[in-house]
């Protein structure tokens, strides 16, 4: 591997889209986030709610919720709930 890779503080600015898949236990909750890249969170099991200062969304299966980057947020889960997230890099 080269050095400059080792070094680089950022490797994902190269990265347009990256995803994130997880299973939640019922009743998490995730404390307030702010995040640098846009997301699109699909819930296919279980419900989740997603709340920020502009509202709240709920999100039931089979539906996906538009976080955009630099909003805080916090999210509830409602049974077992699997998440899969896509992420858009915002300096693309």
């Amino acid at each position: 591997m080269s050095e400059t890779r080792q070094t680089d503080p950022n490797p994902d600015h190269d990265v347009l889209v990256r995803t994130y898949a997880v299973s939640h236990p019922s009743s998490l909750s995730i404390s307030p986030r702010t995040i640098d890249w846009h997301q699109l969170a699909y819930a296919s099991n279980g419900v989740m709610t997603v709340h920020t200062a502009h509202g709240t969304w709920v999100v039931p299966p089979h539906r996906a919720v538009w976080i955009p980057a630099g909003v805080e947020h916090r999210v509830e889960m409602f049974g077992r709930v699997s998440v899969r997230t896509v992420f858009f890099n915002t300096n693309a």
